[in-house]
């Protein structure tokens, strides 16, 4: 059943566009300060997910969920070396309820539940625009909760990589969607760093005023990727132990994930 449904969602993907000029309602939660010598590390979470959760990729199973990174905030792995700024994606954004620790971040928003996550970093980068903007180490971290932190995705020796002219940093990558006959290489959004112009301008490209998920993927998750390149950029990926450096758009039959490695 889930197999016909995923292939209905990519057959309307193509037939219903997205919703263009769809401006998202936005909550102010937390009203912290910015330290415009700092990154930023802005995290988006779904009201309705738990705090912690198995997701299922093919046979394997992964535990994931906001918990992880808050306690990797807690253990002060970044507490003091990054502004942290939690995105709570929300149906009706004034009735937001969302039960979670938000000592633990500097600055917390409500914001409509308009392009999945992609949509809900879009729409916080515009939001926050200005503050963003005088930031002066320039490194911006996008990350959801299906991310578990670790601290090489912190590191120095990976996020200084972000000084370097036109390239976008993840910690894993993959061939998809699924459904598709030709799966194309593209980063895994649920981590992304790059300068904060960059990143920007990567992001002014998207159009993801819609939830149908494989929308999303299309135009959103591959399409980073595909403009990187279409910019003269690179993709750098980083496992702990090995950088994969893709300088062009690949594409194979075969359906492939990092995280399954």
């Amino acid at each position: 059943m889930n197999y016909f449904k995923s292939l209905f969602d990519v057959i309307t993907s193509y037939v219903t566009p997205g919703i263009l000029n769809l401006s998202p309602n936005i909550k102010v939660i937390k009203a912290g300060k910015f330290n415009h010598d700092l990154p930023i590390w802005q995290i988006v979470e779904n009201e309705n997910y738990p705090k912690t959760r198995n997701k299922l990729l093919g046979h394997a199973s992964f535990k994931t969920g906001l918990q992880y990174t808050i306690d990797f905030i807690r253990n002060k792995s970044v507490n003091a070396n990054f502004n942290k700024v939690l995105v709570v994606t929300a149906e009706k954004v004034e009735e937001i309820n969302y039960d979670i620790d938000y000592d633990c971040f500097d600055v917390v928003i409500g914001i409509s539940n308009i392009g999945l996550d992609l949509g809900a970093h879009k729409h916080a980068m515009e939001y926050f625009c200005k503050e963003y903007s005088k930031n002066t180490t320039g490194i911006l971290v996008l990350s959801n909760s299906s991310f578990r932190p670790e601290p090489y995705c912190f590191s120095m020796k990976f996020l200084s990589l972000t000084s370097l002219s036109k390239t976008m940093l993840g910690v894993s990558f993959g061939y998809g969607p699924r459904y598709y006959l030709f799966k194309e290489f593209h980063l895994q959004s649920f981590f992304l760093a790059s300068n904060i112009q960059f990143m920007y301008e990567i992001f002014s490209n998207i159009n993801v005023n819609t939830n149908n998920k494989y929308y999303v993927i299309r135009n959103g998750e591959l399409k980073i990727t595909s403009s990187i390149y279409g910019k003269g950029g690179i993709s750098v990926c980083y496992d702990s132990s090995n950088f994969f450096i893709a300088d062009h758009l690949k594409r194979q039959l075969k359906f492939y994930d990092h995280r399954l490695n």
